[in-house]
């Protein structure tokens, strides 16, 4: 059976997204019962309109072969794409138009994009663009979602923008901005990311980015850690403060010890970095801030010479980590699995990316992303020396 339902048609108005319904699926928001979940703070998030979606979304590359399946009818040319929704591929497509570009989408599930599936795209947010309405179906529930989608001009790809929900999270270090969006098509599912203001303005920026491996994750907020859950439907926030179950890793705890061998088979030991910052760089193949980060690293390794970096690929398939390091090498050592997957057990790794600031004595000095990594550097004084 199929998992997935489009449903109410395409939205094609400017004024953004529309109401989502409130359905909670499993037991993805804390538990009550548990003492440490009591002190868990709730933000209600609100579907944003697409004025304020300033991310580019999933690029999807031509793909003829897709077509001849999927269309029937008129028009009878087109390009066309699948995207994944959830445990499901749904067919999209672009065919030129008297007034501008028509895209259509399977809407009903059957596997064909027929005649009454085609809209033409109009100005959204400055976008021409068409507004998909999805109700994704998750063991028995219904989540709503719209997606974005945007031919480029030369028909030969087309983006692919999830949406996205906000509010304010009103912790004890004062409010925070949050936002999110959903890959996968639900905000209960591994592809959850989450921008969280880390700067005191009101602002929850690109730049704040963790992009988490399952519901329930920790990131930094200011000067603490929380732990953060978003209901499948996008309507609410739980953010838990680390401290309530004392779990690793958290600044002011001594490092975990570990031994592992890089890709060049030379040995690395904590203990052989003693004297030295060290961050443990965290990252996978399949990991798009990973990516980005790596010219804040090379930054920070030259503005700091008692700097190390470790390179920790986390994929389950090694071969996959090495072809990315083949296209872009790295400059300081890196280590796959089965030895990256021992740190990242010992460190609690559960997002991606995720980096662990070691000082010189071996105390956990700063988990989050790069630039929280660069910003404890300058906070401390720098690695610019000895110790």
């Amino acid at each position: 059976m199929r998992r997935w339902l489009v449903m109410a048609g395409l939205v094609a108005a400017a004024l953004g997204v529309g109401t989502i319904a409130g359905m909670a699926i499993g037991q993805s928001m804390p538990d009550s019962s548990d003492p440490h979940e009591r002190l868990a703070i709730e933000a209600e998030l609100r579907p944003l309109p697409w004025a304020a979606v300033r991310q580019r979304g999933r690029r999807l590359w031509k793909r003829e072969e897709n077509c001849a399946a999927l269309l029937t009818g008129e028009p009878e040319n087109g390009t066309c794409w699948y995207y994944d929704v959830y445990e499901a591929r749904v067919g999209i497509a672009v065919a030129p138009g008297e007034d501008g570009p028509l895209v259509g989408f399977d809407r009903d599930g059957d596997d064909t994009i027929d005649e009454s599936e085609w809209t033409p795209a109009r100005d959204i947010a400055g976008r021409q663009a068409v507004v998909v309405e999805l109700e994704v179906s998750i063991s028995g529930e219904v989540v709503s979602t719209e997606l974005l989608v945007q031919p480029a001009p030369d028909g030969d790809s087309v983006r692919v923008t999830e949406q996205m929900v906000g509010g304010v999270a009103h912790l004890p270090e004062g409010p925070v901005a949050m936002r999110a969006t959903a890959r996968d098509g639900w905000f209960g599912g591994a592809r959850t990311r989450i921008w969280v203001e880390s700067s005191g303005d009101g602002h929850a920026r690109a730049t704040s980015r963790f992009e988490l491996r399952f519901n329930g994750q920790f990131i930094p907020v200011r000067d603490a850690f929380y732990r953060v859950s978003i209901s499948p439907d996008g309507h609410r926030a739980a953010l838990v403060p680390v401290e309530a179950d004392g779990e690793f890793p958290f600044p002011g705890h001594e490092a975990p010890s570990f031994q592992v061998t890089d890709e060049a088979q030379r040995a690395h030991s904590l203990e052989q970095y003693d004297g030295h910052w060290l961050v443990l760089a965290f990252w996978a193949s399949w990991c798009g801030p990973c990516k980005g980060d790596q010219s804040t690293l090379d930054r920070l390794r030259t503005a700091h010479p008692n700097l190390r970096i470790l390179g920790l690929g986390t994929d389950d398939r090694p071969q996959l980590a090495r072809r990315v390091l083949r296209a872009r090498p790295h400059a300081y050592p890196m280590v796959l699995r089965p030895d990256a997957a021992m740190v990242e057990e010992a460190y609690d790794v559960r997002m991606l990316p995720t980096y662990v600031l070691i000082d010189p004595h071996g105390m956990v000095s700063a988990v989050g992303d790069a630039d929280a990594m660069a910003w404890m550097l300058e906070t401390a004084g720098g690695a610019t020396e000895d110790e």
